[in-house]
């Protein structure tokens, strides 16, 4: 069906989480949460819109006529909550922890290393609305002048203006969402006829800014319907590539049934991300916008796979506060999940993908998407915090590894230089004028 019906393996890590990385970049990129289960989708969207911003409203095809039952809006912490645990992120390692060193002499004696290494704006279909509509109440009820379009239901949520059309043409449909201010793109039309001739309706929100206080951001949205027979599952992506002339970044979230696995694009480009590598910058956040540019390229629509986790093993590493998947996040975004305590720990059955889009408007297509039925292959991008004894371990971001790389045996022999000579050299001394009273006195 067509519309909105809606990797490397990582063994054991032993370095401990220093913190987020590509936080401010992410700020800009729409995020979705797809949840599927038993046979219903739910989708909720995040859109980064202030209350001063007075012309924002969105189109979305959708399956199903959507009634106030199947919308509700989310608490925006949730889906926050379940950023930060999935985010990409920094991470430290020391010599102990790399096995390096291990208890002895200072603290520390040099052994055998063995612990491995474990858009801006670009809403999907956004669409923006005059000021003067945006603040209206109601629609207009131009029904009666484009016999093809009917709309199917109306009710209001929260600040959201909701109405749910259907049309026979995507000229009328279009006529009506410009009377009613919404300023669908050019090349709009020919889209919104194909969602037509598949059956689809359409999901029409605005903003009554009487409703939204100064300041405030708005909250997500979520509503969901049945997903159908197929395990295939489409985002609609092209009305929104045709209102921006720049690129678009989504963040899409997929939570889904364990045997379900990870989720995969079937028509986006994989972008290979390098990572378990050092930063040569100390700004991480700057390195790692830089970095997805670079490894993005030309690839359009592109994606890459920033975490792929079951939710019944521990995140490795955790980010503080985030050592578990939250059932209660879950349940709010559409996915309740049954307790799985798997070695020792309680879980929760549920997967987990962290998915990064790219697309512009010349190659958007709508995106389809499957699970591949892998819950085997554990995906979470990790970059070392750069530390000059680690270059003989891991490669400079970019660059490989390093010519004349520092290594542990240079950390511990400048530890070793810095802090006790002179009292190895006394203690020893002592040690053998007492050693050799001893042998005196037992010949005496």
């Amino acid at each position: 069906m067509v519309a909105l019906m809606l990797s490397a393996v990582a063994s054991a890590f032993c370095g401990a989480y220093v913190g987020p990385v590509g936080s401010t970049l992410e700020n800009g990129a729409s995020r979705i949460v797809v949840a599927r289960q038993d046979g219903r989708v739910t989708l909720t969207m995040a859109n980064d819109v202030s209350a001063d911003v007075s012309d924002f409203a969105m189109v979305v095809p959708v399956p199903e006529i959507l009634g106030p039952a199947d919308v509700r809006l989310v608490d925006r912490d949730w889906i926050d909550q379940l950023d930060s645990y999935t985010a990409p992120r920094l991470v430290s390692y020391t010599c102990d922890q790399l096995g390096g060193w291990d208890s002895g002499y200072y603290g520390h004696t040099y052994g055998s290393r063995g612990c491995p290494l474990g858009c801006s704006g670009g809403e999907v279909a956004l669409t923006k609305a005059t000021a003067d509509s945006a603040v209206a109440s109601s629609y207009g009820g131009t029904e009666s002048a484009l016999d093809s379009v009917k709309i199917e239901a109306e009710f209001a949520i929260g600040a959201y203006e909701v109405v749910v059309l259907s049309a026979e043409e995507s000229g009328d449909l279009l006529s009506w969402l410009q009377l009613e201010g919404y300023a669908v793109p050019d090349g709009g039309e020919a889209v919104l006829q194909e969602y037509i001739d598949a059956g689809l309706y359409f999901f029409a929100v605005r903003v009554s800014l009487d409703e939204l206080p100064d300041g405030a951001f708005l909250e997500p949205i979520q509503f969901g319907y049945p997903q159908g027979a197929s395990d295939a599952w489409t985002l609609p992506t092209r009305l929104g590539a045709l209102n921006s002339s720049g690129r678009q970044e989504v963040l899409l979230f997929t939570l889904t049934s364990p045997d379900a696995g990870r989720t995969r694009p079937q028509n986006a480009g994989p972008v290979d991300l390098e990572d378990d590598c050092m930063p040569p910058d100390d700004d991480v956040d700057a390195f790692f916008e830089d970095h997805l540019d670079t490894s993005f390229g030309g690839v359009s629509p592109g994606y890459t796979l920033e975490y792929s986790w079951p939710g019944w093993e521990k995140c490795d590493p955790c980010s503080p506060g985030f050592e578990e998947v939250d059932p209660q996040m879950l349940e709010a975004l559409g996915y309740v999940a049954a307790s799985s305590e798997d070695f020792g720990y309680q879980g929760y059955e549920v997967y987990l993908t962290r998915l990064r889009l790219r697309y512009d408007a010349a190659t958007a297509q709508d995106l389809i998407f499957e699970p591949t039925r892998d819950g085997s292959q554990n995906e979470q991008i990790r970059f070392i915090q750069y530390e000059e004894y680690l270059e003989s371990e891991f490669p400079i971001c970019g660059q490989g590894m390093a010519e004349n790389p520092g290594s542990c045996d240079d950390e511990l022999a400048r530890r070793v230089s810095k802090v006790t000579p002179r009292r190895s050299l006394g203690m020893g001394f002592w040690g053998l004028l007492l050693a050799g009273g001893l042998l005196l006195r037992r010949r005496l």
